[in-house]
């Protein structure tokens, strides 16, 4: 019998103190991540009994039916850390003797809902892919997903979490900002949420207290454009074509580089009362050099990649060039843009590039001081330097999704 596994089984039979639950985290031996978020778990609940069982080289013995158990299955994934290891999986959930009434939680991965042009950002748990976005990233998450259900079905309660990037877990982001050269995509830089492992840990114990069921994303409140997180991390970038980088890379796994794949923590805030007490920013400094002092100057990004220095500094430059000497445009009704409060613009546009839209954008700043977004056709989105261009003036996916958001979000 495996040692974590002799040394947790008698605990669990113990007749003496018997503690407040009991904790079973179940992973390779070689998860290094897992042994990671069981440390931290430990350092958060010490009444609570841990232990790290690898389910990999023989069956587990058989756990004492104690409703007290909660389990925690960390996945391996494959060397780029992009997709799951379903064959350890499988294996692992067959040989676990759930007994009924315990629970499962599970860690899947917010690379669930896949990325693209056309994929709006802050998805909630109810986000579907459409069939042409999704790839074998999304496809091999969510068949770890249906294995869970399919062992677990009226035997244990079962809870999926979906975090954003933890640096903490081994994959292409985290060796990304682990080198002082840090490749990026040209022309592309996507918004993104780096969840601190101290966070992680948290939502796990609130869904481990309340029992529940069911689906929950797990994200910090705040996101961090790519090419700040290189620089916050004091790498340096260097840009290198697509078509290059495909020689070594798939495109599928360059397109999470390429695109905002940000995700909605509403539902695990709202029925879970997780608070994620660490930003995308002090994640990444706690990932780089182990600090965890939370109370240092937060910078502040916007959540779907609009830069107001950047507006600002072209409305000063081309920008006013273009509206006061090129076209000379005039305007009228400015009155009726309300000064506070959602509000929706609606014109006429023709042509591939915007320009009209960006004229007008320029000049409701300039008049009202108010820095309106707009929806943006996903095939503009896919260009080098134009997605950069019209994500940072404040373009969106254009979906109902989209526009629901960004009107709740004043």
């Amino acid at each position: 019998m495996n040692a974590a596994i002799s040394k947790f089984v008698p605990y669990l039979r113990a007749p003496g103190h018997v503690p407040d639950r009991n904790l079973a985290i179940l992973s390779s031996k070689n998860n290094s991540f897992a042994q990671s978020l069981m440390n931290e778990l430990c350092q958060l609940q010490p009444a609570w009994h841990c232990d790290l069982l690898d389910g990999s080289d023989a069956p587990f013995a058989t756990i004492a039916d104690n409703a007290t158990t909660s389990f925690v299955y960390v996945p391996s994934t494959t060397r780029d850390g992009m997709k799951p290891d379903l064959n350890e999986a499988k294996r692992t959930l067959d040989r676990t003797p759930f007994p009924r009434g315990s629970q499962l939680v599970l860690l899947s991965s917010a690379l669930i809902y896949g990325t693209g042009p056309g994929r709006p950002g802050l998805v909630s748990e109810e986000y579907v892919p459409s069939r042409n976005g999704e790839g074998r990233i999304p496809e091999e998450w969510h068949q770890l997903e249906s294995l869970a259900r399919e062992h677990l079905d009226l035997v244990a309660v079962l809870t999926v979490l979906r975090p954003a990037i933890v640096l903490a877990r081994p994959d292409l982001f985290s060796r990304l900002l682990s080198h002082r050269m840090a490749l990026s995509l040209p022309g592309h830089d996507p918004v993104l949420q780096f969840l601190s492992l101290s966070d992680l840990a948290t939502a796990m114990i609130c869904v481990m207290k309340a029992q529940k069921p069911g689906t929950f994303n797990v994200a910090p409140d705040g996101v961090m454009p790519l090419h700040q997180a290189i620089k916050l991390n004091g790498s340096n970038r260097l840009p290198v074509p697509r078509t290059i980088r495909r020689v070594a890379r798939a495109s599928e796994v360059l397109d999470f580089f390429r695109y905002s794949w940000t995700i909605s923590n509403s539902k695990v805030k709202e029925q879970l009362g997780f608070a994620p007490e660490k930003s995308s920013a002090a994640a990444l400094r706690e990932f780089q050099r182990g600090n965890r002092d939370v109370a240092q100057p937060e910078p502040e990004f916007d959540k779907f990649g609009m830069d107001k220095s950047y507006i600002r500094f072209y409305g000063k430059s081309l920008f006013k060039f273009l509206s006061e000497y090129y076209w000379r445009i005039e305007d009228k009704g400015l009155e009726h843009i309300p000064r506070q409060g959602p509000g929706i613009l609606v014109g006429m546009h023709r042509g591939f590039m915007p320009w009209d839209g960006v004229m007008a954008l320029h000049t409701i700043v300039k008049k009202t001081g108010r820095f309106p977004r707009f929806l943006t056709h996903p095939g503009l989105l896919k260009f080098p330097f134009l997605a950069n261009f019209m994500t940072k003036l404040g373009g969106v996916v254009a979906c109902q999704e989209s526009a629901k958001r960004i009107l709740e979000n004043n």
